[in-house]
């Protein structure tokens, strides 16, 4: 870029090349910068297959900016059709990678599903590991979301083979964090902290600041499910000083809503409060509903804590409206849960009793389980509702929500009743 005078499809290139760069290094203002330029020159010369790389980093800048979702969808968009008329399967792969992360960020998980597996097509036609990784780490991710674990943790492992295969540190460094999240989810908090060291080796090497972050992160939730309540607080406090709040908007959210779990059952709910609050702002600023939910599932209990049992409730039925919207079951039924522990503290144990209900069918019907502390708080929900009402009442009320009375050990039943597990009476 510095020599004078050089050929315009070398200075294209180069600007190519140091936009992609200054992306992986998080310097996003530097990478717009190079992109515009790139895209400027790519139209003097007519050149749109270098337009459509272009905008494949140019929409991650914006992904990763957390400002104007609809301008990252936009040069998604416009790479996508560029690189398909242009016959370039390796970049149209890619910007069905960035399409696919986009619509997850949204929420359409259909959207997100289809075009990964058109970039898991595109990639396998033109040989690239590193394509077909990313494809299967995107539908991992997926797979996670709506309770597969076991689907997860296979697609995972198909991702971190290719990227050891194709040599790239980078990848390979998220799918054994990604594998720690499923772990960690399992329950597994011993497995889940030696691949969160892992990847905080692998990342730590690679400079990269993010990964480093996101490692403590998942240090923090390892040591919650294993009920290390002061190292988790002292590992996401860490997580949360290496991020930048202008660069890091989502992964701070993330962190915050953790940090608000931990603070919660260390017995601050003012604290608690604050971290929810600024979980909650850039969820709801970048339209991320799936961490939104999440952090209208922490604000209830924080609200339950307060003693603000309305606000409660409205904020558990909003978190599992969103849920449910989503397909992610398992959180429409951990909101489920907010409800009932508010209803509770409330007085209003019948009501608590069917949404207890619901929880717990909206999980059988899903196959997901929850796990950690959040199976402790259901059990103990579970026998605060029967200790109050006493068996027969309980049994009633349970029925009223679910017209049969179960014992919560047994398989769950072939067909289900229809119940909207989002209502509470």
């Amino acid at each position: 870029l510095q020599l004078p005078g050089g050929p315009s499809d070398a200075r294209l290139g180069a600007l190519l090349g140091a936009a992609k760069l200054a992306l992986v290094d998080d310097e996003h203002d530097v990478a717009a910068e190079r992109c515009r330029d790139g895209l400027a020159l790519a139209a003097t010369l007519g050149d749109d297959r270098t337009r459509a790389r272009l905008l494949v980093v140019l929409a991650e800048v914006h992904r990763y900016r957390d400002e104007d979702p609809g301008a990252a969808e936009m040069c998604a968009d416009e790479a996508l059709a560029l690189a398909a008329s242009g016959e370039d399967r390796w970049w149209e792969a890619d910007a069905a990678r960035v399409r696919a992360l986009l619509a997850w960020d949204r929420g359409d998980g259909a959207a997100a599903a289809a075009m990964a597996r058109r970039c898991l097509r595109l990639s396998s036609e033109v040989a690239d590991l590193e394509g077909t990784a990313g494809a299967r780490a995107m539908l991992g991710t997926l797979a996670r979301e709506r309770g597969d674990l076991t689907g997860a943790t296979e697609l995972y492992e198909g991702a971190l083979t290719d990227f050891r295969q194709a040599r790239e540190p980078w990848g390979t460094a998220q799918a054994v964090r990604n594998l720690g999240i499923v772990a960690v989810l399992r329950g597994d908090a011993d497995l889940g902290w030696r691949l969160a060291e892992e990847s905080l080796r692998l990342h730590d090497e690679l400079g990269n600041q993010r990964g480093v972050a996101m490692s403590y992160v998942l240090m923090g939730e390892a040591a919650l499910v294993a009920g290390e309540l002061d190292r988790s607080a002292v590992l996401l406090g860490e997580a949360l000083d290496r991020m930048r709040p202008q660069t890091f908007a989502l992964e701070r959210a993330e962190a915050s809503a953790r940090a608000g779990e931990v603070a919660l059952r260390r017995g601050d709910p003012v604290r608690a409060l604050e971290l929810a609050e600024e979980a909650l702002g850039p969820y709801r600023t970048t339209g991320q509903r799936r961490g939104a939910s999440r952090g209208l599932w922490l604000l209830a209990r924080v609200r339950t804590a307060r003693g603000d049992h309305v606000a409660a409730v409205e904020a558990a039925e909003e978190a599992a409206a969103v849920a449910r919207d989503l397909g992610d079951e398992g959180g429409a039924a951990r909101a489920l849960d907010a409800s009932a522990e508010a209803l509770l503290a409330a007085g209003q144990v019948e009501r608590a009793a069917r949404a207890l209900a619901a929880a717990a069918m909206t999980r059988r019907v899903a196959g997901v389980a929850p796990v950690g502390p959040e199976a402790g708080d259901h059990a103990a929900l579970l026998e605060g509702v029967r200790r109050r009402l006493g068996d027969p009442a309980f049994g009633r009320e349970w029925a009223a929500e679910w017209p049969e009375v179960i014992d919560l050990r047994e398989p769950a039943p072939e067909v289900a009743p229809e119940v909207d597990p989002t209502r509470l009476r």
